[in-house]
């Protein structure tokens, strides 16, 4: 009987408490998968907001490469990000001709838009 009250008290404890809730993640909207993302930064720079956009960048079908600046694999893309403030970001075709250079949107809905207004170029 004991046994039998101690399951019955555990279950109803375990029911009481509200489950944890999952965190919403970002959908991101379809793109054209034959463009590059190139993003060229000083990595020891990375603010929360560009690991965000980063984040959602990664999820949004682009394919795409981070380059810290003062590597070997960023340098045949520094030319085209000349003077543009890292984080930089480059957008090349499935050619890899360079559809657009800029600095990298500070914001979710600031990569959307600009994303938005390249693949529809």
């Amino acid at each position: 009987m004991r046994q039998h009250l101690t399951a019955a008290l555990l279950l109803a404890l375990v029911g009481c408490f509200p489950p944890t809730p999952t965190p919403p993640t970002p959908t991101p909207d379809p793109v054209d998968d034959s463009s590059w993302v190139i993003v060229i930064e000083e990595s020891s720079e990375r603010t929360p907001a560009t690991a965000e956009v980063l984040r959602y960048l990664q999820a949004s079908g682009f394919a795409f490469r981070v380059y810290d600046e003062d590597s070997e694999d960023a340098s045949p893309y520094l030319s085209a990000v000349g003077g543009i403030d890292r984080p930089a970001l480059l957008v090349l075709d499935e050619n890899g001709k360079l559809i657009r250079a800029t600095g990298l949107p500070d914001s979710v809905d600031g990569l959307k838009r600009l994303l938005g207004e390249v693949v529809n170029e």
